[in-house]
């Protein structure tokens, strides 16, 4: 989750991520594991680059432990913060509970707090840290930052049940970016006083935030008005509830009555709290904090800022450096399996005897190419990329990797053939009238059209492009 804090001059003046962004999940596959921590090296060098002011840690960024976030050439690689990560190796100042910034006048707290959801799962790397539940340190890290800052920030990788809770509880907190575990971006919304918000997971998106903040106020003029509106209802129900008293009881009854002094007292009291937010609930006086909010798509047609791309080249090569050796090495010691995915698979040259016009059409479409484009991008070693731009028995990579079924795969798999589709077809082509090749649907499709690779996928619209002409016509 990005947000940008923007000024009247409308230069980014204030970068922030709530975490997340360097593993998919706390457990990686061995043979992934170094190509994923150079991925992660290289998304931090970005972002440090980028300038962020805080960086929240959610759990699946401890998958290799928390000194892989450590100090570098004795800087931190960024500000990470959060304020209920506990660790006895780290380096000191690694990790902050939270940051003070200034942005123009205002002066802003970032605060970080990290899910404890991995106290459970099994890592990749060394637990060399703890995680506190967040009710056992964040009053106190609110009582470290207040009167220092005219504005609170919580990046939490809590689920938003927990961040709707804190919102509750603690209303000295305005804004909460929530990293992204779903592939849905959630615009600003308002719980308590504080406003929630993330962005879709995996970076996909960048959340821009516009702020016009009023450190006078405190609050948002969404809440001001919110607030204004339930205290005049409850006046009106106290109201109506002394009328009907009133009918009732004689006056010297009142005043000896204690559920009708109660109500006297109530009213009184949400009279002034009217009073008080009269003024705030008026946006044309401007006494209160406003904001607008947006998404942007991060496409690859978006420019491209020289830093950070050669940084992304010089990681990608690595990576895919990396699995070429990964795989070499498998086939050169005869770690392959020998029910390998050539002893079930036929290859799209076997199918063009029976299936001309389908093969023909294929071979026009981009699947026929698929292995061609990660070798134009320099990442046809890449088991992460590779596994859905060949023809396999299966495209669960964890299965895939684990049995080193890419270090075996022969050319004529290169590419997403007729079996990527329709399964192994070395039975069919050798006894078509026993063995029926399997008919795709839309489960097919998402094997490898996943949200996270293919956000815009819809089934239906794009099935009618790759769709073979139907055998014997």
């Amino acid at each position: 989750m990005i947000e940008q804090i923007r000024n009247e001059s409308d230069k980014p003046v204030l970068l922030l991520d709530a975490g997340g962004l360097l593993f998919e999940r706390p457990m990686i596959p061995e043979p992934l594991l170094e190509a994923r921590k150079m991925q992660a090296a290289g998304i931090i060098e970005a972002m440090g680059v980028m300038q962020y002011a805080a960086v929240g840690i959610a759990a699946q960024d401890l998958a290799v432990g928390l000194n892989f976030l450590a100090r570098r050439n004795g800087t931190p690689a960024l500000p990470w913060v959060s304020a209920n990560l506990e660790s006895e190796t780290v380096p000191k100042g690694t990790i902050q509970p939270f940051i003070l910034t200034r942005v123009a006048e205002i002066s802003i707290a970032v605060i970080g707090l990290t899910d404890d959801q991995i106290n459970t799962v099994p890592l990749s790397g060394p637990k060399d840290f703890r995680i506190l539940p967040w009710p056992d340190v964040l009053a106190d890290t609110l009582k470290k930052v207040r009167g220092k800052a005219d504005m609170i920030i919580l990046l939490s990788s809590y689920p938003e049940e927990a961040n709707r809770r804190i919102a509750e509880e603690f209303e000295e907190i305005n804004l909460i970016v929530q990293s992204g575990t779903s592939t849905a971006a959630k615009p600003p919304r308002l719980f308590g006083n504080a406003l929630i918000t993330q962005v879709s997971s995996r970076g996909q998106y960048l959340g821009r935030m516009d702020i016009n903040w009023q450190p006078s106020s405190l609050q948002w003029g969404q809440a001001a008005l919110r607030r204004h509106k339930e205290a005049k209802d409850r006046l009106d129900r106290i109201s109506w509830r002394l009328g009907r008293m009133e009918k009732r009881l004689e006056q010297r009854e009142r005043m000896e009555n204690p559920d009708y002094l109660q109500l006297l007292a109530d009213k009184e009291r949400t009279a002034e709290e009217i009073s008080r937010l009269e003024g705030q609930a008026r946006p044309e006086q401007d006494q209160s904090s406003s904001y607008t909010g947006n998404f942007i798509a991060l496409k690859v047609s978006l420019p491209e800022d020289p830093g950070v791309g050669k940084i992304v080249l010089q990681t990608r090569d690595a990576v895919n450096s990396t699995h070429r050796k990964i795989l070499e090495e498998a086939k050169r010691t005869g770690n392959v399996p020998a029910s390998g995915p050539e002893s079930a698979m036929a290859g799209w040259q076997a199918c063009r005897s029976c299936h001309p016009e389908q093969t023909l059409f294929w071979q026009q479409t981009k699947h026929a190419g698929a292995w061609h484009t990660l070798e134009k991008a320099r990442q046809q070693f890449n088991q992460d990329c590779l596994v859905c731009h060949v023809t396999l028995p299966t495209y669960d990579l964890e299965t895939v990797v684990r049995d080193n079924l890419l270090a075996g795969l022969p050319p004529e798999l290169r590419g997403v053939g007729c079996e990527a589709c329709h399964g192994p077809g070395k039975r069919h082509a050798e006894k078509p009238e026993e063995f029926k090749p399997r008919r795709p649907d839309a489960s097919t499709c998402l094997q490898c059209h996943t949200p996270e690779h293919d956000p815009n996928f819809v089934h239906e619209e794009k099935v009618g492009i790759i769709r073979c002409p139907a055998a014997g016509h």
